[in-house]
């Protein structure tokens, strides 16, 4: 068990969160959600105690075995797997290949580098390391960041067989969905950050949370309403005392004392008073409710879009090869106006390198790429790279678009860069920020056709529901490359392609990809 108790921290005059509580107990497979800032990773360095907390309690069972992966792994990448499982431990051969095939690691050279392995690859390495500890709860920052579709789904099923506790922070809903039993969220309030618990997965909590966000709207202008007649009320009464003074006075004045008014007067400012304390106690009470905080909208507006039917992209007999591996062969398909098209695929099968010979950036093999003449292709890459990074947000937005500054900013402000935030240099922008801001350069040029590659990475839960709810108002083609599978659910994607050993396969339902994948 590990329980955390009122927990504070800041740095500096930053406060990171406080009054944060929850109880992780052994065998408890708990999600923790929170907008990026909100201190999740903070939160797991002072469980494992690399940082000292400012308040509070962390209570750990002393049976309790706490194994921690971080978001980025930290340690020499000149080293073998073989170098790495040895670090600090005596572990042999067929230990470490038992331990890798827990998740879906087979065959493998133990002297090979880390540093000739993808992201994805050494997520499964550092969290089968991991095991050899046999911990008897996992703490996971983000554990999802590199992997596809299929490392998903088998680090999915690895949970879910786990008997052992999980604190797992991600921004990937689907697998919150399949493992979570609580979802702890890190809010905002007016108070301070607090954990709210919730009971059951990330779809439940979503329900819950809106429906409570709902009440709470209705609640808090009920209460506002409320306040207003205090107000008035006690202003009223205010303007009542002092007609009562003056004309108390005024009857002084004429040496006709009106001892009546006087006494009435009086009792009424008393009540005045006593109105005014009653207010201040309701203000400060925790009988006041916050205003609910808005859900993050981020609008699209874009220029004109092909009728449904109308052909958009045409591929024909498309074959890529690199190093005399065919990563591509015989690749046709059809994408029309209105189309909502998804690539889904291992790592390294070639998903990105079919986007950027779309784009004209590689030249295949043979084939031929046919692309509507009205079509303006819009296109988010995975690495957004700025040519100067001095620049700030409303320079490099305006950079490449002739539009008046007023116009500028008003559409970085739909993309939740308003005030300062536009004057904020490129080079302290998050990777987040940056995506955003370049789906505003995007927006801005009037794009018909939206070309994706994994625009959900490195955004919080928020910031991707902002771009769900932007996306399934836009009416021209999405064709997108993502593992993620609630967003794919939730744009409304109709036709799916699955890419594997240089083939497309198409199918019409996430469901029937992941029986492919199992």
């Amino acid at each position: 068990m590990i329980k955390v108790e009122n927990l504070k921290k800041s740095f500096g005059d930053k406060e990171i969160f406080e009054n944060i509580s929850f109880i992780l107990n052994r065998g408890e497979k708990i999600g923790l959600i929170g907008k990026n800032g909100s201190g999740k990773t903070t939160l797991f360095r002072i469980i494992i105690g690399e940082i000292e907390l400012d308040e509070g309690k962390i209570l750990i069972d002393k049976n309790e075995r706490i194994g921690y992966l971080p978001q980025t792994l930290e340690t020499d990448f000149e080293k073998t797997i073989r170098e790495f499982f040895s670090e600090n431990q005596k572990i042999e051969d067929w230990q470490i290949k038992k331990y890798l095939g827990k998740l879906g690691v087979y065959k493998i050279n133990l002297n090979r580098k880390l540093k000739t392995f993808s992201g994805g690859e050494l997520t499964k390495i550092a969290l089968s390391r991991l095991l050899t500890k046999e911990p008897t709860t996992l703490l996971l920052d983000e554990p999802t960041n590199n992997l596809d579709i299929e490392g998903i789904t088998y680090l999915q099923k690895f949970l879910s067989r786990l008997k052992g506790g999980v604190l797992l922070v991600s921004h990937d809903r689907w697998i919150l969905d399949k493992i979570a039993t609580q979802i702890i969220d890190l809010q905002s309030t007016e108070r301070g950050r607090i954990a709210k618990t919730y009971p059951g997965n990330f779809s439940f909590y979503k329900e819950t949370y809106l429906k409570e966000t709902e009440k709470q709207e209705d609640l808090y202008y009920l209460q506002q309403k409320r306040i207003k007649e205090m107000k008035t009320e006690i202003q009223q009464l205010k303007q009542r005392a002092q007609k009562m003074q003056k004309s108390f006075i005024n009857d002084k004045k004429k040496k006709s004392i009106g001892i009546m008014d006087l006494s009435k007067g009086s009792k009424i400012a008393g009540r005045a008073k006593s109105e005014e304390r009653k207010l201040k106690k309701l203000l400060e009470s925790e009988e006041r409710i916050e205003k609910p905080q808005k859900e993050n909208e981020i609008k699209f507006y874009f220029g004109t879009f092909l009728e449904k039917g109308q052909k958009a992209l045409e591929v024909e007999n498309l074959s890529f090869s690199f190093d005399r591996n065919n990563i591509l062969e015989e690749i046709n398909l059809g994408v029309y106006g209105k189309d909502r098209v998804a690539l889904l695929g291992p790592n390294g099968s070639g998903k990105t390198t079919f986007i950027k010979i779309l784009l004209g950036e590689i030249k295949p093999r043979k084939g031929e790429i046919k692309w509507n003449p009205s079509i303006k292709v819009g296109h988010l890459p995975q690495e957004i790279i700025f040519s100067d990074y001095q620049k700030t947000v409303l320079e490099e937005f305006e950079r490449d678009l002739e539009i008046p500054e007023n116009e500028a900013r008003r559409i970085l402000g739909r993309f939740l860069f308003s005030g300062d935030e536009q004057i904020k240099k490129l080079k302290d922008l998050s990777l987040g920020e940056r995506r955003r801001l370049y789906l505003a350069k995007i927006v801005a040029c009037g794009s018909n056709f939206l070309l994706l590659d994994e625009p959900t990475n490195h955004f919080d839960i928020p910031a991707v529901e902002a771009i769900e709810n932007a996306l399934s108002q836009f009416e021209g083609v999405i064709f997108v490359v993502s593992h993620d599978r609630y967003f794919l659910r939730n744009i409304e994607i109709e036709k799916f392609y699955y890419l594997k050993e240089g083939g497309f396969r198409e199918f019409h339902s996430l469901e029937n990809i992941e029986k492919v994948i199992k």
